[in-house]
């Protein structure tokens, strides 16, 4: 993850900064059991693996686009490309958002500040979304769903905006099953 190849910031609101630490130690090749033992011995180890790679948090107190500038910077003082990794749409903040009065205005809020910020700062952004409640209903074996496209909550231009749109849904009965499909690919192969 990040190693040499790019600088990433995550930009996470819906996760609890331990939470995320343990992931990240997870993805180093420690344990969840080893990332909460809080032994001293083992805690200086992840903290030795994750200096390693090239990640910031950032938590609720920083807006897509200060998030971004900070990114950016530090990025372009490594030589690296940045990617902000933003968990959810529906929870981080934009500066854009002072100007809402609903909830889908401040999701559209948020898609044009990605928008913004990926093109100004040539980053990469990864976003995830809250989806509907038509794409959280389960339905009879081999029955249609509902059209991928549509899934993001709250408003419609997140599938206008995304140039990869990836929809991922657990099967019922199958909790350690995730499938993903590729609801829209419009800029690569």
């Amino acid at each position: 993850l990040a190693r040499g190849v790019a600088c990433v910031g995550v930009l996470a609101v819906d996760e609890d900064p331990d939470d995320l630490l343990i992931r990240l130690a997870q993805i180093a090749g420690f344990t969840v059991a080893q990332a909460e033992s809080r032994d001293p011995n083992l805690l200086a180890q992840i903290d030795e693996a994750l200096k390693a790679l090239n990640i910031r948090l950032y938590d609720s107190t920083q807006t897509i686009e200060s998030a971004a500038r900070d990114l950016a910077v530090w990025a372009c003082s490594r030589g690296l490309q940045g990617v902000l990794c933003i968990d959810s749409l529906q929870a981080v903040r934009s500066e854009l958002q002072q100007q809402v009065a609903s909830t889908r205005e401040l999701v559209e809020a948020n898609v044009a500040a990605i928008r913004r910020v990926s093109t100004e700062h040539r980053l990469l952004v990864i976003s995830t979304s809250e989806a509907n409640r038509a794409a959280y209903r389960l339905r009879k074996p081999g029955a249609d769903e509902q059209n991928d496209l549509a899934a993001g909550a709250e408003s419609r231009t997140i599938e206008f905006s995304a140039q990869t749109l990836l929809v991922l849904r657990t099967p019922p009965d199958h909790p350690d099953i995730v499938h993903v499909r590729v609801a829209k690919n419009r800029g690569a192969t």
